[in-house]
């Protein structure tokens, strides 16, 4: 059995309610969702990060893959961005999954039999996956966090994602 984490509707990146067929900023009922981590000294009780002001903060993405949809070489990156602007504006990799056929994942052809799921190479298939990030990158620390869908390759696939971030706890 997996990990488990809680969760919480304002730490929602994407709400699967559409597929996403061109590279973009995740939806939540169809805005950008852009969330605040409150990195300026603000202390945000109402997403139940209590304490995360202007510190560090250590979480988890968690990405529901629903649905995949490819050509011969299409394939997405779902990337977790990190800002200090509040439009998501010159952002870093927090942390990021690639899926999809023809990937640069040395593990397999990309063939309908492979499955990342299964272990046995990259593919469409749905399922969870699980991505650990940090807010801060060099000591610098980033106060709004976003997922960004890339596509690459062939303009012929989509991909369903249902992805929220859930902090984790301190050991």
């Amino acid at each position: 059995m997996g990990r488990t984490y809680s969760y919480d509707s304002k730490m929602l990146l994407s709400d699967n309610a559409a597929a996403y067929t061109a590279s973009g900023i995740g939806q939540v009922a169809s805005a950008n969702a852009i969330l605040n981590l409150g990195g300026t000294g603000d202390v945000r009780t109402d997403l139940g990060i209590i304490g995360l002001s202007g510190g560090r903060g250590d979480f988890a993405a968690i990405f529901n893959v629903t649905a995949m949809t490819t050509a011969t070489d299409g394939q997405a990156n779902l990337w977790i961005l990190g800002s200090n602007n509040s439009d998501g504006s010159k952002p870093v990799v927090l942390g990021g999954h690639q899926v999809g056929l023809g990937s640069t994942l040395p593990n397999g052809s990309g063939t309908t039999t492979q499955t990342d799921i299964l272990g046995t190479g990259s593919t469409t298939s749905p399922g969870r996956r699980e991505v650990f990030f940090s807010t801060e990158q060099n000591g610098i620390f980033y106060q709004y966090i976003y997922l960004y869908v890339q596509h690459i390759g062939s303009t012929s696939h989509s991909v369903a994602v249902h992805c929220y971030v859930a902090k984790l706890p301190i050991e």
